[in-house]
């Protein structure tokens, strides 16, 4: 028992303690006697004072770059600028690309950018290469402390700028080749003086010519060190069936993880089988992946694939998040990789235009992130169902799923951070990755990706997350033989608990049901998710199958009866989800077998990392209810769900030592229930009275109701002013509402209708959207998915103090449901975006308000923009927007 205990140990330190090869990074700690950073443009009247190396404060010894400016007032400048620009060896623009720098200053406000080259576009003026800005983080901090700023997540960040370049120039714009040259500073901030220290720049990964970092792949012949008991699962002949990945002629279900800086392996001791990258991998990643067993799915672009040949590849990726206007080049691209490499299959993530990506890419992926927004869960199930619905039949589909905190989280929510990283508790949930990747096998997708950031490796912010990914891949190599096996997309039941819905699998080793808690505000904190009875009944089981209980901690048998309507099943602990097996495949080689024996090896570790998961999440909630009690909002039964879930974590350990895994493993999923009892409570107190969770930036999580509960706090303070919006109340103009910009957008076969209406909720009229199908053959039915559907009316701006609070309100009405579309009608403002907006699918009879506050951004703008995204007519009023003041 001590030894099994040791490795089980031994194994969950690898996950936060394992390094991984070192990548391509141009580094500066800025010492010796030069400064680094030279002034660049500026639209503001700015004076420099003084700018030198400087031993007074540094992040890192023994020196930083010291910068004092004093800048005017710029009045009449809508989004102005003073840059310092830092020159830098050329980094292609990847997924993995990023810039970052410690900044230390006297006041809130500088923005860290990165300059992006274009060498195939040239500006005719000058015929150089036309370079843009992408922005980063910015200094958020008082009180002179270090804060590390970053610029990430660079291919979104030039598609967006793309876009607009697209719309200024009137024409395509080609970003093929497109590298990071240079970081730059916005040191404008306001007029007045400005003072920073600047240190540790980083910029990976960098052309590895500039940097003397060698990146060739080695040899196939180099030594394979692969740990004792690991099977690698390559390299192996891969070969795409259809709907189907084989491995060696066997059927294999993807489960890749997009990576970041987590170690290979950790990855590997989690279960993963692929890493995904957007770009090329250095060959230091390709020799461990390879030495690991794991497989590889590179970037790849129209000058061909990187890796091709290379045994361990399992597909070549062409990125991800591709619009419909991309397909040509996309198509280009595909076409360069099958002739560099026929035996692989590729890949590719898309936005739209599905039908005909899905006839020129092997696997289709599609994705999005639901959690921390209006989104519900059984929406997001209904949005992955839809893309599979638009692609061409028997297409592979695969899912990116979220795991960690959205880029907009972080810049509108902040967690508190500290020089290493988040100083307080962040999400996602455990059990919310779960139910993500669940639902995308319930939509009928083949594989899974899960996105990771960074995070995942910080040992108190990450480690659930990675152990809830080993836990569920344990569940998914259980299940790996039914799932890829199956023959039709999943169908959808009802259970007799409303909030359960249950995936039917179908397929030659046997029936697969997976009931998910898909109850109401799970993307934003989970329910308890657990029910003492579940009654099920699936249709069309076939005679003389058996039905099993299938999990890592044991398998059992569970008794089934013929009634009306199908085979009944009663399980008598639910929690989350559930996995049942329907089969008759009892053979000495069969499914039941194979279940018993990884039972036998999966059960101890599955235990232990149950365990650990739910200690993890006890220390998380219990930081989090010490800051509430602190502002006295805690809830009375705190203390009693807290010590309920101490005593399960205390019984799980005992079994584990009694070698009872199976009692340790169940006692650990236990522990966590009044967890998640107490969490869900305390965010439905606090979140109460809002018309939407999303009212607040910190109402869409647990982990942020401290700063919810101050903002409630300074909202009961203060009073809303006068409405700011003119325009807002519709009673201007002719066909569109005088001051808004109206905004058609779509590749489907749909009318866009906006107009005034004499329908309103005040005054004379209202604003009246309508999306409706182009009229078509008698019986043809209306399309049941929107692909790229967009009718929006933006406000016109309004400048407000930047920091000072804002309430944001509208009036709406849908006459009936809104179809086709997931998200509906969505309305948003400029400071928070469109992730936290109100979404209204219908339907709404009569007037109702929605109310939103919001912080001001730097540039003091505030629009509202409302958006149709479905088909449907919806009828919206009053918009407003009030100054809070301060009592």
């Amino acid at each position: 028992m001590r030894r099994s205990a040791a490795v089980c140990f031994l194994m969950l330190i690898g996950f936060s303690l394992a390094q991984g090869p070192a990548q391509s990074v141009h580094r500066d700690t800025f010492e010796g006697n030069a400064v680094k950073f030279r002034p660049g443009p500026t639209t503001v009247v700015v004076r420099e004072e003084a700018h030198s190396l400087t031993q007074q404060f540094a992040h890192s010894a023994p020196s930083s770059e010291y910068l004092r400016v004093a800048a005017e007032e710029s009045a009449r400048e809508l989004n102005p600028y003073a840059h310092y620009v830092y020159a830098t060896p050329a980094a292609p623009v990847t997924d993995e690309t990023a810039g970052s720098l410690w900044l230390r200053a006297s006041r809130p406000g500088v923005q860290l950018w990165a300059r992006v080259t274009l060498p195939r576009e040239r500006d005719p003026a000058t015929n150089a290469a036309v370079t843009i800005l992408v922005p980063g983080e910015k200094y958020s901090l008082s009180g002179g402390r270090w804060q590390r700023l970053e610029v990430r997540k660079l291919p979104k960040l030039v598609a967006d700028e793309r876009q607009r370049l697209r719309a200024k120039l009137n024409r395509d714009v080609d970003v093929t080749g497109a590298v990071v040259d240079a970081l730059v500073l916005n040191t404008f901030a306001g007029p007045g003086i400005m003072e920073m220290w600047i240190d540790d720049l980083e910029l990976s990964p960098v052309n590895p010519e500039e940097t003397g970092v060698r990146t060739e792949v080695r040899s196939k012949s180099a030594p394979q060190t692969t740990p004792p008991g690991v099977k690698p699962v390559g390299p192996a002949v891969i070969e795409f069936q259809r709907e189907q990945l084989r491995a060696n002629g066997r059927p294999v279900l993807l489960r890749g993880i997009k990576h970041t800086d987590t170690p290979l392996r950790a990855l590997r001791d989690a279960g993963v089988n692929a890493i995904f990258s957007d770009g090329p991998i250095p060959a230091g990643i390709v020799e461990e992946a390879t030495r690991l067993g794991l497989w590889l799915v590179p970037g790849a672009t129209e000058s061909g694939a990187s890796l091709a040949g290379n045994d361990s590849v399992l597909a070549h990726n062409l990125g991800e998040w591709r619009s419909a206007e991309e397909l040509e080049a996309v198509t280009r691209a595909a076409a360069a990789v099958r002739a560099a490499d026929p035996q692989k299959p590729i890949a590719c993530d898309v936005r739209e235009g599905f039908w005909s990506y899905s006839r020129h890419v092997d696997l289709v992926g599609a994705h999005r992130w639901p959690l921390f927004t209006t989104l519900e869960m059984s929406r997001y199930r209904d949005w992955l169902v839809q893309r599979r619905n638009l692609c061409r039949p028997s297409t592979y589909l695969w899912s990116y799923v979220q795991t960690h905190i959205p880029d907009w989280y972080v810049d509108v929510v902040q967690p508190p951070r500290n020089a290493v990283g988040f100083s307080a508790p962040i999400g996602p949930h455990p059990e919310q990755i779960r139910t993500l990747s669940y639902l995308a096998l319930a939509a009928g997708y083949r594989g899974i990706a899960w996105s990771s950031d960074r995070a995942l490796t910080d040992a108190s912010q990450g480690r659930d997350r990675l152990l809830q990914i080993a836990l569920l891949n344990q569940e998914l190599a259980m299940l790996e033989p039914v799932i890829t096996a199956a023959t039709d997309p999943p169908v959808w039941i009802d259970t007799s608990v409303p909030q359960i819905k249950a995936a039917v699998f179908r397929g030659e080793r046997g029936v697969l049901v997976l009931p998910i808690w898909l109850g109401s505000g799970s993307q934003f904190v989970p329910e308890q998710g657990a029910s003492g009875r579940v009654v099920i009944t699936v249709p069309q089981v076939p005679i003389g199958t058996q039905a099993w209980d299938v999990s890592p901690g044991e398998v059992k048998s569970i008794p089934a009866e013929r009634v009306v309507g199908g085979t009944q099943i009663t399980l008598t602990e639910f929690d989350n989800a559930a996995t049942i097996v329907f089969t008759s495949d009892t053979s000495p080689s069969g499914l039941l077998v194979r279940w018993q024996d990884l039972v036998r090896r999966l059960a101890p570790s599955a235990a232990q990392w149950t365990y650990d998961l739910a200690n993890v999440t006890l220390t998380k909630t219990e930081a989090v209810q010490g800051e509430l009690a602190k502002l006295k909002v805690a809830l009375p039964d705190t203390d009693l769900l807290l010590k309920s879930a101490r005593e399960r974590i205390q019984s799980a350990r005992s079994a584990w030592e009694a070698h009872d895994y199976r009692t340790a493993y169940r006692e650990a999923q236990r522990a966590q229930r009044p967890l998640r009892v107490l969490m869900r409570a305390q965010w439905v107190q606090l979140v109460q009275g809002l018309d939407s969770p999303a009212s607040s930036p910190f109402g869409v999580s647990y982990y942020s109701l401290p700063q919810h509960v101050a903002l409630v706090r300074q909202i009961g303070a203060g009073s809303p002013g006068a409405n700011v919006l003119p325009e807002g109340d519709f009673e201007r103009g002719t066909d569109d509402p005088a001051g808004w910009q109206v905004i058609r957008n779509t590749l489907d076969e749909v009318e866009l209708i906006a107009k005034l209406t004499t329908d309103a909720a005040s005054g004379q009229r209202g604003l009246h959207l309508e999306s409706k199908p182009k009229p078509s053959k008698p019986g043809q039915p209306a399309p049941v998915a929107l692909e790229r559907t967009f009718l929006a009316a933006e406000s016109p701006a309004v400048r407000l103090t930047p920091g000072s609070l804002a309430k944001v309100s509208f009036q709406v009405k849908v006459p009936l449901p809104l179809t086709a579309g997931a998200d509906g009608l969505v309305v948003y403002d400029s400071a928070a975006g469109e992730a936290l907006g109100i979404r209204i699918v219908g339907p709404v009879p009569a007037w109702k308000r929605y109310t939103m506050y919001r912080q001001v951004p730097a540039n003091g703008e505030l629009r509202v923009v409302v958006a149709l995204t479905g088909l449907g007519t919806v009828v919206v009023d009053d918009v407003r927007i009030e100054p809070m003041s301060s009592q």
